[in-house]
């Protein structure tokens, strides 16, 4: 079959949102919301994005070597360690502008777990280079170890306050690289619900290729027009308009999504945009599959679906006696809080501050999770009479295993519910082992008919306090998704992964996003 070549008849590309002028002509649909609030496409615009991004980068490394300096200040007068002389002192300057140099090679587009292993990495083989150089230089041994001590704390502050420079500035309309959507019309919405729910993987979604017919990428039939008010971004056609989509507005980044198409196809495809586009990343989704990004280390942390190795036996230690430390510190810092919300919960309802239930751990081991009652008392026996009443609420409760404004809630339970303060005492089942701080979702014995047989893989980790569901919808997810994302989590466990969640679960958290 021959290739398919480019249609260099196009119009003159317009804006991708552009204004509701008539035309005489037919053209691409253009999706009425959200996207429009991302304002007129133009090449300024697009190219400005990824600068303006790599700048708050730059900043936040910045900001990090000056905390690195900070607390290398304070531990050395704590100790009573004597002053760096000049010479220390311009090679701790010199070692910081290395750090924050190698730190933009990563880039804008990367998922921030790989980014931390990267940045890690980079930081250990920097500060070792460096103390090594400095005694081939005849500096005194004992200036490059403290030369070798702050290059280790500028190795913890780089990476958390670039995960919190992204995570604070992801938000925003301008952050992140332009990225074209070349997808079937299956896989789009998935494709572009993946971007937008992690923004700060850099990827920022502008327009849509759809494949299909020739005439319904541009005639308004209602495929291309269901697709775009699904995802809120312009449809511009069939693939073959990349190259043009890349040299009218400088977009240098496409995602492919096309799971029809044969292996010799998407080679040509490939091949295509390729030579127009600086990086082409593709994803490997089956139509109707939910598309998730990896956090293993590749180079870009997007690349659909994908499963990890075996954890480590290091790894796993590490993550409990983590685990074990953090449990207690927080429990001893908490407890007049915990205290407090117990009482709240006494006196706005009748009934026990505690709510125990049976969920499944590790190995399918079931143990009884603490929880603040956030229900009126008994309210578990009148789930199965209050479905019977409301067909609505029954069909709502097949899909999420919840209800979004549940009867049976208490005032005190909303509040707690809103911002998981109701998940606290689970510091206690974390303490015992049962559970852990990261992991997927605690799940109710009654609910592994519905796992489709994915229980054995969200089983064979502890159940987390936080999650990567958690931080990825909460409870606008539906049960089906969050078990996906579960598994998602424990085929790519990492350490990068863990850090990640725990800093993404503060905003989450603080803001009740996805709070049913």
């Amino acid at each position: 079959m021959p290739a398919r070549s480019i249609d260099l008849a196009l119009p003159p590309p317009a804006p991708l949102l552009p204004r509701a002028e008539p035309r005489a002509e037919p053209r691409p649909h253009v999706a009425r919301s959200p996207a429009r609030a991302q304002g007129p496409a133009s090449p300024a615009r697009f190219r400005a994005w990824p600068l303006a991004s790599r700048a708050t980068l730059v900043l936040s490394d910045v900001l990090a070597m000056g905390a690195a300096a900070a607390v290398f200040a304070t531990t050395a007068a704590a100790l009573g360690w004597p002053q760096p002389a000049g010479e220390t002192a311009r090679l701790a300057v010199c070692l910081g502008l290395a750090l924050v140099v190698a730190g933009q090679a990563h880039g804008v587009a990367v998922h921030p777990a790989a980014e931390v292993r990267r940045l890690v990495l980079t930081a250990l083989t920097v500060t070792v280079g460096a103390a090594g150089g400095a005694l081939l230089m005849g500096v005194p041994p004992s200036a490059a170890a403290r030369l070798a001590l702050f290059g280790a704390v500028a190795g913890v502050t780089v990476p958390l306050f670039r995960l919190a420079s992204r995570l604070a500035w992801s938000r925003a309309r301008w952050w992140g690289v332009p990225t074209l959507v070349v997808a079937s019309r299956a896989s789009a919405p998935a494709v572009v619900d993946t971007l937008r729910r992690w923004p700060e993987m850099g990827l920022r979604p502008v327009a849509l290729l759809i494949d299909g017919p020739e005439h319904a990428a541009c005639s308004g039939d209602g495929g291309p027009a269901l697709v775009a008010e699904a995802s809120g971004l312009p449809v511009w056609g069939r693939p073959e308009r990349g190259p043009l989509v890349a040299r009218a507005y400088g977009v240098s980044l496409a995602v492919v999504a096309l799971p029809e198409h044969t292996a010799s196809a998407l080679a040509r495809d490939l091949d295509l945009f390729s030579r127009f586009f600086r990086r082409v990343l593709v994803m490997n989704c089956t139509p109707g599959a939910r598309v998730l990004w990896t956090a293993l280390p590749v180079p870009e942390g997007l690349v659909g679906y994908s499963v990890g190795g075996r954890v480590g036996r290091g790894y796993g230690l590490l993550k409990r006696l983590l685990d074990l430390a953090s449990a207690a510190l927080a429990l001893a810092v908490l407890a007049p809080v915990l205290g407090a919300l117990a009482l709240w919960v006494r006196l706005d309802s009748p009934g026990p501050a505690l709510f125990r239930q049976v969920r499944m751990g590790r190995g399918g081991r079931c143990f009884r999770v603490l929880k603040f009652r956030t229900m009126h008392a008994g309210a578990e026996g009148d789930l199965a009479s209050l479905l019977r009443r409301d067909p609505a609420l029954a069909a709502e409760y097949l899909a999420f295993h919840k209800l979004a404004a549940d009867p049976r809630v208490t005032r005190a339970g909303r509040w707690l519910r809103r911002f998981s303060l109701d998940e606290l005492p689970q510091l206690w089942n974390i303490l015992r082992g049962q559970m852990s701080l990261v992991g997927p979702r605690a799940y109710l014995p009654r609910e592994i008919t519905d796992m489709d047989g994915l229980e054995r893989v969200v089983l064979r980790t502890r159940p987390g306090l936080t999650g990567l569901w958690q931080v990825s919808g909460r409870n606008a997810l539906s049960f089906a998704a969050r078990v996906e994302v579960d598994v998602h989590y424990v085929q790519n466990a990492s350490p990068w992964l863990d850090l990640y969640v725990l800093l993404r679960t503060a905003p989450v958290a603080l803001t009740g996003e996805g709070a049913a």
